[in-house]
């Protein structure tokens, strides 16, 4: 019997190295808010130079368009790094609640569809999206936004631009990893709008404040995890899809 037994163990064992025995690929609706904090302190504090020209990993997700490259076999096409309909957010509260503060400015909000992946080949979902301020003749200053997930953006010559850049990637293991690098750079002046120097009366660009966010978080799935910092904030919400969920939306 014991010789049977470990038998059955080698043959398990084999099968599994050699691929016969599938593994399930899970699915999560992955939703992000990216908001900065008003607080003038917090923004002088904690900017840092010599970031403008951090490196990004070479291979990331552009959400809208085409995976790079193939598309491994066991993964859905459907269900892989789609971007989800503004119906089926879950954090909608949370952003009315931010939206309607003082203190807070909401930068991006979205949602996609991934499958999990382990360390090794998980990929990276670039976050990048661009602000316009102006200052109208009441003295406010207004923003308008354009530019999400990699799209280009159109020449500005507003009075200062902002950048959000970075990425966010969501590894699987036994929990599941949300690892955020963003770079918020504020303060960005068209070349027009250079001042002079008292010393020595040249030109010389105004120096943008650059803010970095670079943690990662464990996650449990459908939990809502908070990554703090004193002029960025992100909240990540990891839902678990099933073809329950599928099923349930075609019954409707």
């Amino acid at each position: 019997m014991k010789y049977l037994y470990a038998l059955s163990l080698i043959a398990v064992a084999f099968l599994t190295a050699s691929g016969a025995v599938a593994t399930e690929v899970k699915y999560y609706d992955i939703e992000l808010i990216i908001f900065e904090s008003s607080d003038p302190a917090a923004r002088h504090t904690e900017t840092q130079k010599n970031n403008l020209n951090r490196e990004l990993p070479e291979q990331m997700i552009e959400l809208g368009k085409p995976y790079p490259g193939p598309i491994p076999e066991e993964y859905d096409p459907k269900l892989t790094f789609k971007p989800l309909p503004r119906q089926a957010y879950r954090l909608t509260g949370e952003v009315k609640l931010l939206k309607e503060s003082k203190n807070y400015n909401v930068l991006m909000h979205a949602a996609w569809r991934q499958p999990g992946m382990d360390e090794a080949i998980a990929l990276p979902v670039h976050v990048h999206q661009e602000y316009i301020y102006r200052a109208p003749e009441t003295g406010q200053e207004s923003r308008s936004e354009f530019s999400t997930f990699g799209l280009s953006s159109p020449a500005s010559t507003a009075p200062t631009r902002s950048i959000l850049d970075g990425y966010v990637r969501i590894v699987l293991s036994r929990y599941l990893h949300a690892q955020v690098d963003l770079s918020y750079v504020v303060g960005i002046k068209p070349q027009q709008e250079m001042i002079l120097n008292d010393d020595n009366m040249e030109p010389i660009a105004p120096e943008p404040m650059v803010f970095r966010l670079n943690q990662s978080r464990k996650m449990r799935s459908t939990e809502v995890h908070y990554l703090d910092h004193p002029v960025l904030g992100v909240i990540v919400l990891a839902t678990p899809y099933t073809e329950n969920d599928k099923q349930k939306k075609a019954g409707k």
